[in-house]
């Protein structure tokens, strides 16, 4: 793209040059070479306009362009972290789970190995 460009830039660059040497080199009366530099003159603003606002058409629809895909992006981005939310709540609640049960379990174990006290004396610490 930028080599197109910069052909189009010289070429424009080489037309202007070349009719404008053309223009003033031309054996004609002064008068006719004023009315030809004024008629070059409108035709390369003409060109220069159409140019213009042939990039500026090229310019919105890769503005509008850019701006669906970002739209899409963005949205892609929200079911992303809807889902990614969701799995993430129903892991924690999965853990919640595991983590309760096995403090019932461990109260269980607990309680099964809990002696009577007095069967099971402590010894006394002589001072």
């Amino acid at each position: 793209m930028a080599k197109r460009g910069k052909f189009v830039r010289g070429t424009f660059l080489g037309a202007l040059i070349g009719g404008i040497a053309g223009i003033l080199l031309a054996p004609k009366s002064g008068k006719e070479t004023r009315h030809d530099i004024e008629r070059t003159a409108k035709d390369v603003t003409g060109e220069a306009g159409k140019q213009v606002k042939k990039a500026e058409r090229k310019t919105r629809r890769g503005v509008k362009r850019a701006k669906r895909e970002a739209d899409k992006t963005v949205r892609q981005a929200k079911r992303t972290a809807k889902k990614t939310a969701g799995q993430a709540k129903r892991t924690a609640r999965k853990t919640v789970r595991q983590a309760n049960r096995t403090v019932r379990q461990a109260k269980r174990s607990a309680g099964q190995t809990k002696r009577p006290a007095a069967s099971n004396p402590r010894p006394r610490r002589s001072r």
